[in-house]
This record gives C-alpha cells, structure tokens and sequence, in this order.
C-alpha cells in the first residue's frame, strides 16, 4: 500500500471496496471512522454509443452526429466525445449527442467516455468520397437504381445517357440538381407526389416551381402515346394567350403552337415527328407546365 502524509484525500483509480487506514509514525494505526466504516467506489460504466454520417451526400460539409447512452444504472449519463486523437468535445447543456463537422474523407474512430474520463467505448465510421459525375447532387453510387454494381445500365429516361453521367435524369427538362425542392442539398428526398419515387426520376411531377395554377387550369393530352394527331384538353377559358411548344430530348423546339381566348381543345399533328419521347411545354405569364408525350 502507497503511504501518504499529510494528505486530506486520496482518489482511487479503479472500482472497489476500500477502508482508510491510517498509521502514525511510531506504527499505530487506526481505520478511519471505525473498524465498520467502508468507502464503495462504483466505476461509471462504458457507454453504448452510435454513429452515423448525417450530411447529404456530396453536400461538401461531412458531418459524424454520435449519441452515447447509459448502460447501467452505474453509468452517469453524461459524455464527452472525441474524433480520432483530436480534442475532447462536449455540448452545453449535455445532452450526449455531438455533431464533428468538416469531416475528412476516410476511416474515423469516435470515443465517447463520461465526462470525469471514465468508462471509453469507441466506434469506427467510413467517410466516402463524394464522386458525382455529372455534378447534379447525387453521388454516382447512389445513381445505380437497379443495384447490380454497373452504373452504365441505368437511363431513366432513355436518351442513352447514364443517370451517373445526365445532368437532368428523368428528362423532364429540369435539372435534376433543381428538383431539390426542399433545399437540403439532396434531391434524393423530395416526393412531392408521395409515389414512392423522387421527383428527379418522375418527369410528370414537380416539372416546375413555378407553375401556373393547376387547380385553375387542367391541361390533358390523348392519345399518348400517338401515331400522328395528338388532343390537348383544357378546362378554362384563356383570355391570355398560352404557348404550347413540343420539344425533343436534346431540347430542341420541333413544334410550336399559341392558344387563347376559347374553352375546350385543339389537335396537333405530330405524324411527321420521328418515334420517341417528346415534351410538351405548356407556358403563361412565364410560368410552364411540362408533361411527356411519345410518339410511336
């Protein structure tokens, strides 16, 4: 046992039962508050925590968000964290979550341990470097719809262009960086339809922020697909004039048309158009509606 002199406190470094002794210098000796007086040390307990990358892919700012939770009732719940070797961190008020920011790309260790240094559990996390081709918010990994490991067999919209390498993936004439219509950097998330698919893969929906009113103006087109002569219906009265422009997937205008002034619908002949996919670009007041038309 260490001796120590003059001393008002020892601090133990492990867990366990202990009893003061303490011993003159002529060798008398005497515990501490009586021969039934004992000190319990209970050690905090390692923390469970978990990790995760919480940015947008390709957002340009990688951010580790890691939450520590108490295992025993011996762990005191409050943590302090560390990526790799830097610093170690704590948020105020401590609410044993903590977000690194500006993360580098690469393998990571986070440790978490309570706040007077005891009880460390570390994790291992993977920053992946962001490569996206075509530069429209996506990572090319990510632009591999049908999960089978070749990026070149994915083409939404069939221009023969890869999702990986098409700036506008399901040709609705938006880009697909653009149909980030909550503005979180990840166009992977917005659904405005609720299909269960993005908005940047569907080009019948969220084709523009800023429509026409819908609700005002109802605009169909049959029959689609069409072998020549195509109708397009709509439902109000246009005292101001719309222009209908029929455009190729190079976005090159191949027909065009100006409406106003009556209820009902016109007729198109697209007989001379060669077979594919067509967008029909509806426009007023500098406001546009586009919808997909295939001529077989």
């Amino acid at each position: 046992q260490p001796q120590y002199a003059d001393m008002g406190s020892i601090t133990p470094t492990e867990g366990g039962t202990y009893s003061v002794v303490v011993t003159s210098a002529q060798g008398c000796s005497t515990i501490v508050g009586g021969s039934n007086t004992v000190t319990v040390v209970e050690v905090s307990e390692p923390p469970v925590i978990n990790a995760s990358i919480t940015s947008s892919p390709c957002a340009g700012n990688n951010v580790i968000t890691v939450q520590a939770g108490i295992t025993t009732i011996n762990s005191i719940g409050l943590y302090e964290f560390k990526l790799d070797e830097e610093a170690w961190q704590v948020n105020t008020p401590n609410d044993d979550i903590y977000a690194f920011e500006n993360v580098s790309v690469g393998n990571h260790t986070i440790t978490a341990r309570d706040i007077n240094g005891c009880g460390e559990t570390s994790i291992s996390i993977t920053v992946l470097e962001c490569i996206d081709s075509d530069s429209d918010g996506i990572q090319d990994s990510d632009e591999d719809l049908n999960s089978n490991g070749n990026l070149d067999d994915d083409d939404t919209d069939d221009d023969t262009i890869p999702n990986y390498l098409d700036d506008d993936d399901d040709g609705d004439l938006v880009l697909t960086i653009d149909e980030d219509y909550n503005n979180n950097g990840d166009p992977t998330d917005d659904d405005t339809d609720m299909s269960g698919t993005p908005d940047y893969l569907e080009a019948n929906v969220a084709l523009s922020i800023d429509e026409f009113n819908p609700s005002s103006t109802k605009l169909s087109i049959y029959p689609n697909p069409t072998k020549g002569v195509v109708n397009i219906e709509y439902n109000d009265i246009l005292v101001e004039k719309m222009s209908v422009n029929i455009i190729d997937i190079q976005g090159k205008k191949v027909l065009s048309r100006v409406i106003g002034g009556v209820l009902g619908h016109i007729q198109l002949n697209v007989g001379n158009l060669q077979k594919g996919m067509y967008f029909v670009k509806f426009k007023r007041n500098n406001k546009a509606i586009i919808k997909k038309l295939i001529v077989e």
